[in-house]
């Protein structure tokens, strides 16, 4: 029995540092897991880019596109790497049905991670939903999957601006989810594409590492040079800390702010409610078609935060802690300001041009990074704990969201980076064992039988699919 389990170590291992499996990918999913996790329970500032010291603010957003861009490096592996799915000789209906299969599964364990009732916002549902509109152009050649994403990337945000102006707000159906969502699809699909158009170039080819780490870093510095010369906000002020230390409050909405002085914050005829973290939020009381909306910090406690507690008293304010929603935000409607804010914002989580091709860009250079450092068998060797977490990242992912849970009670907040470290060490421990052991992680099966299960569908006449042709 020891013999036969020390022999599953050594094939396990083995194909965990094959070069067949393309350690730096593995790696790669792994930073964007572990920034995704430092975004859900650790604390990082706010990135000015001038200031050095916020710079771990890298992982919020970026990680979840970085985790998507790989999704369709994924995609693209499965479905006949390099060659393409006719190249490889596949039979495109079953290739379709089975990303379909594996969307569709995945789908439903964010839903699942969803019903938890935790403060992260599930990216599983859309990752899913990608995986299925994968299918209508997984077969495409590179140079229309990059026209497309192109025109997606400059398009596809300012589109959204206008239905969200005629929509009116997010009430829940379908248009208004697709235009509102934090994770809209018609500019996630940019992020798929480009990883399509990485690994149809052959991920083992030490130019395509080259060609995409260079093409990365040139989009991000271009996407977040020029989104910062549209939308400012986000290297408003030097120094974070010292903004919070002068009493400095932030005015804005999800469109971006700047810091002002208190007293310069007018909060005549505007409602203001907190909510159980003592956060304040202001809203205007009589116009509710504006685009500013102003929310204050107030540390602590409310009681003892001078500055919070005067803004609310002397603007005669009512504070309503318990309403649910304090969250939402108002606007003027489609002006240019707007249009320009939340079409070409550069922030995270604005889904604005600049946003998708700068995050967009660093996620590349990423990748390509990875896919350069980790070519030689020694370095892949090195690295098999963080592979390994990066070989499951779909286990990894629930795994830490249910653990959120169990921690925490329903919307409660963690912002604790002994516990980011705590969470990674116990994921990286337990995937290495896992893959040891036992090889792909349990959900990344149950994936592949989905799309299994899918693709082998009888045709229509109830006769099974015809096998795929080999050439």
């Amino acid at each position: 029995m020891r013999g036969f389990s020390f022999q599953c170590v050594r094939s396990h291992l083995a194909a965990l540092t094959s070069a067949s499996r393309v350690t730096g990918i593995d790696v790669a999913r792994a930073l964007a897991i572990i920034g995704m996790i430092g975004a859900h329970v650790g604390y990082a500032p706010d990135i000015f880019w001038s200031d050095p010291s916020t710079w771990g603010g890298v992982i919020h957003g970026r990680s979840a596109i970085l985790f998507a861009v790989l999704a369709g490096v994924s995609i693209a592996l499965v479905s006949g790497g390099a060659r393409g799915v006719a190249g490889a000789g596949l039979d495109i209906r079953k290739v379709r049905l089975s990303l379909v299969g594996r969307g569709i599964f995945i789908f439903a364990v964010g839903v699942v991670l969803e019903a938890l009732g935790t403060s992260v916002s599930v990216i599983l549902g859309i990752y899913g939903v990608l995986f299925v509109l994968a299918a209508v152009f997984v077969d495409w050649r590179r140079r229309w999957l990059l026209i497309t994403a192109g025109v997606l990337a400059l398009g596809g945000p300012s589109l959204l601006v206008v239905l969200r102006a005629v929509s009116g707000g997010g009430d829940g159906d379908a248009l208004t989810i697709f235009a509102y969502s934090m994770y809209p699809p018609l500019v996630w699909l940019v992020f798929v594409m480009a990883g399509l158009v990485v690994a149809r170039s052959d991920v083992r080819r030490l130019r395509t590492a080259l060609v995409t780490t260079a093409a990365g870093v040139v989009l991000a510095v271009v996407g977040y040079a020029v989104g910062i010369g549209i939308a400012p906000a986000e290297d408003a002020y030097d120094d974070a800390a010292l903004a919070e230390e002068e009493g400095l409050l932030e005015e804005g909405s999800l469109f971006g702010g700047r810091p002002i002085q208190a007293e310069d914050l007018d909060l005549t005829a505007h409602e203001c409610e907190i909510d159980e973290e003592e956060w304040v939020y202001c809203y205007p009381a009589e116009d509710l078609e504006t685009l500013k909306w102003a929310a204050g910090y107030s540390g602590e406690s409310l009681e003892n935060d001078p500055l919070s507690a005067e803004l609310v008293s002397d603007a005669g304010l009512e504070a309503d802690p318990a309403d649910e929603d304090y969250g939402s935000y108002v606007r003027e409607g489609l002006t240019g300001e707007v249009f320009l804010e939340e079409g070409f914002g550069v922030y995270e989580h604005s889904g604005g041009t600049m946003e998708i091709i700068g995050s967009g860009g660093f996620a590349l250079a990423v990748t390509g990074l990875c896919l350069l450092t980790f070519r030689a068998r020694l370095l892949r060797r090195l690295v098999v704990p963080i592979a390994a977490l990066g070989s499951m990242p779909l286990t990894a992912y629930a795994a830490h969201i249910v653990a959120i849970r169990l921690l925490t009670d329903p919307w409660d907040y963690l912002e604790d980076n002994q516990t980011w470290l705590i969470f990674v060490i116990s994921l990286v421990l337990g995937c290495t064992l896992w893959a040891l052991l036992w090889g792909r992680g349990p959900l990344e099966r149950l994936t592949g039988w989905a799309a299994r299960a899918l693709s082998a569908a009888p045709t229509r006449d109830g006769a099974p699919a015809d096998p795929p042709v080999r050439r």
